[in-house]
């Protein structure tokens, strides 16, 4: 089954990278979770609107896997996401995600990254791009 996940996760990657709607629904079981920013999304009806999400804020995207782990039906990957957003910003973020799969299908997606990271890429003008600046610089006060 290791083997198999692994196929699946790649595949999902792909149908996002390349922004294939009906790809990346169809690897959603019919009675999925999605969990992100602390939001769950809950079967087709929320794949559907994670993608539209997704791709309405991306106008391209790549994954670089940095650590991909996998046991029975769980599929762990940390990876970089570079994007290209709406307006030709781009960003790269540290992401994971957690993949459970069932009967071949994603049963639960749940994604983890830094929302300053898609904050700072969104903000769209000076002020905006220099408050997210400053909530990054007093949040990691007194590691560095």
């Amino acid at each position: 089954m290791t083997g198999d996940i692994r196929e699946l996760a790649l595949r999902f990657d792909r149908a996002l990278e390349q922004k294939d709607f009906e790809a990346v629904l169809s690897a959603f079981h019919e009675d999925c979770t999605i969990t992100l920013l602390g939001i769950e999304l809950t079967g087709r009806k929320g794949a559907r609107t994670w993608i539209n999400w997704l791709f309405s804020h991306v106008e391209e995207l790549r994954f670089e896997p940095v650590v991909i782990m996998t046991r029975e039906n769980i599929f762990f990957e940390e990876y970089i996401v570079r994007a290209r957003i709406a307006g030709g910003r781009t960003v790269a973020s540290r992401q994971a995600e957690v993949l459970v799969f069932e009967e071949g299908r994603i049963r639960s997606l749940r994604l983890y990254f830094d929302r300053l990271d898609v904050a700072e890429a969104l903000a769209g003008d000076f002020f905006g791009r220099m408050a997210i600046s400053h909530i990054r610089k007093k949040s990691t006060e007194g590691l560095r």
